[in-house]
């Protein structure tokens, strides 16, 4: 039976990112201590694919050319059809989606394809919107150094999330914030820190944080990967490059 057999609205927290605020880390924080939170009155939601990013809620309601389908994805249907199961699963209690891609949303009609999602259950969900906002500049320049680094590297389609123009869509944070409240009567930011995005986000969650939480950064950059790269640029067809590689196999023997 669809509704809630409980008097309070659900409750369903959208964490959107943005990316490169931390995102990885609150998602891995959030999977390992999720019956913590569960304890909490929050549900945690598991993606279908991977262990932390549900990343089929945003291919679901995004405009085309953004993002590419990937081999797993179905259909819109059976995301919802998730969604709503946990639901039912839970009765009473809140929801936590995060999602840095639902950052990419840019008109009303992305925004109802996401309210659709939870089909008639709609009406019972008190919606609230997370986004860790960060400087323009700053964030677009890790942002587009990440673009570079992936196999795919940048794209001339000037709706991908690839395309770095930057004074395109993706850096036009104001209309993404204007689409957002014009769907949802609740859209909070976060201010970003580099040392640790998690404890304001659980404040906006109302979660306790756990005992003994010591701060956590995933995706903070090794610097034993930033030598090899700067070697594989720089060094590596060299004849310094060369000579390294005529002494590591001496040593290796």
């Amino acid at each position: 039976m669809d509704g809630l057999e409980s008097e309070r609205q659900i409750r369903v927290y959208l964490h959107i990112g943005l990316h490169k605020t931390g995102t990885t880390s609150f998602q891995r924080f959030c999977h390992d201590n999720r019956s913590v939170m569960l304890e909490q009155n929050l549900v945690w939601y598991q993606p279908m694919a991977d262990g932390l990013n549900a990343h089929e809620v945003p291919l679901s309601v995004l405009r085309d050319g953004v993002v590419p389908f990937p081999s797993w994805y179905t259909s819109p249907a059976d995301v919802g059809e998730r969604l709503q199961q946990i639901i039912r699963a839970h009765p009473g209690k809140d929801i936590l989606i995060s999602a840095e891609a639902l950052s990419f949303i840019r008109s009303a009609e992305e925004c109802e394809r996401l309210r659709s999602l939870f089909g008639t259950w709609v009406k019972d969900c008190d919606f609230v919107v997370l986004v860790v906002m960060r400087e323009r500049g700053d964030w677009w320049s890790s942002y587009s150094n990440e673009i570079m680094k992936t196999p795919l590297g940048p794209s001339k389609e000037p709706a991908s999330y690839r395309c770095l123009n930057p004074n395109g869509w993706l850096t036009d944070f104001e209309t993404m914030l204007r689409t957002y409240r014009s769907c949802f009567r609740d859209v909070r930011t976060i201010a970003y820190s580099k040392s640790d995005v998690i404890p304001p986000l659980l404040a906006e969650l109302g979660v306790a944080i756990p005992v003994g939480y010591q701060g956590e950064r995933l995706n903070r950059r090794d610097p034993i990967p930033r030598i090899r790269s700067w070697y594989k640029r720089n060094l590596a067809k060299t004849f310094l490059g060369r000579i390294w590689r005529g002494l590591k196999r001496v040593v290796d023997v």
